[in-house]
C-alpha cells in the first residue's frame, strides 16, 4: 500500500508540471490592445486518488458515478463558456486527475481567474430527497450562488433546495468567487435518469454559462443582455 501512495504521488508530481506548463503557457490568452478574456476554472468533482490508494469516483448509484457525471456536465459547460468568449480550465479532462482539492482551488490564483466552479452531485441513503442547492463560502461569492441556484432551477425544473454557506475545501482555498454546484441526487431514480440524459446535460451547462456570463457583466437581472468576452486589465 506503502508503495502505491509513493508511485501515486510522483505521478502526480509529473503531471501537475505537465499540465502546468500546457495549461497556463498559452500564447493566445491575453490580448494587450483589448484587455484580457474572463477565465473560469471548471473542477469536475472526485477524480483524484485517495490517501489510500484508490480513485475517488464520488457516489455511486443505480450502476451511475457521480464523477463520470461531472465530467461529463464540467466538457459541456467549458465549451459554452468558450463559445461565449471566455477562456475556461477544467481541473481534470478525464477519469483521473493529479490535483487534490486545495490544489484544485489555487489553480485560481495561478491563473489569474475571476470565477470557480465546482460540478458535483448529491446523494442520501434513500431516493426520497432531490433539487438542487449552490454552496459558497466567502461573501463576495454569494450574489453569483445566488444567482445560479435561481437560474438553474428555474430553468432546469428542479427543486430549489437553496443557497448553502458551507466551508467546503475548494470554496475556502480559492481566492476569487467559488460555487459548488449540487445538481440535483443521484440517489434519487428519477434525477438520476435526468442527470445521465445528454439533453439535460446539455441544457445545465447552457444555463450555467448564460448565468457565469451575467454575473460576469455585473448584472444579477436579464433585463439587459450581455456577452463578456474581454475584461478590462487589471
Amino acid at each position: 500500500m506503502t508503495l502505491i501512495l509513493i508511485v501515486a504521488l510522483l505521478f502526480s508530481s509529473c503531471a501537475f508540471i505537465v499540465w502546468s506548463f500546457s495549461k497556463f503557457h498559452h500564447p493566445a490568452r491575453f490580448d494587450n490592445n483589448l484587455g484580457r478574456h474572463f477565465i473560469a476554472i471548471i473542477d469536475a468533482g472526485h477524480g483524484a486518488f485517495t490517501h489510500f490508494g484508490l480513485l475517488d469516483e464520488g457516489a455511486t448509484r443505480y450502476g451511475v458515478k457521480e464523477a463520470d457525471v461531472a465530467i461529463a456536465i464540467a466538457k459541456k459547460l467549458q465549451k459554452e463558456l468558450e463559445r461565449r468568449g471566455w477562456i475556461a480550465i477544467t481541473t481534470r479532462d478525464g477519469d483521473f486527475t493529479p490535483f487534490g482539492l486545495i490544489e484544485r482551488a489555487r489553480l485560481s490564483s495561478l491563473v489569474n481567474a475571476d470565477v470557480f466552479v465546482s460540478i458535483h452531485l448529491n446523494s442520501y441513503r434513500n431516493g426520497k430527497p432531490h433539487g438542487l442547492s449552490v454552496h459558497y463560502w466567502s461573501e463576495e461569492s454569494r450574489p453569483l450562488a445566488k444567482l445560479m441556484q435561481t437560474r438553474l432551477c428555474r430553468t432546469l425544473g428542479l427543486k430549489d433546495r437553496g443557497v448553502v454557506r458551507q466551508p467546503l475545501t475548494v470554496l475556502t482555498w480559492a481566492s476569487v468567487p467559488a460555487i459548488l454546484i449540487e445538481l440535483g441526487f443521484i440517489s434519487n431514480p428519477a434525477e438520476v435518469r435526468r442527470l445521465t440524459n445528454t439533453k439535460f446535460q446539455d441544457k445545465a451547462a447552457k444555463a450555467m454559462a448564460d448565468t457565469l456570463t451575467m454575473w460576469a457583466c455585473g448584472r444579477c437581472d436579464e433585463s439587459t443582455p450581455c456577452s463578456p468576452s474581454i475584461r478590462p486589465t487589471r
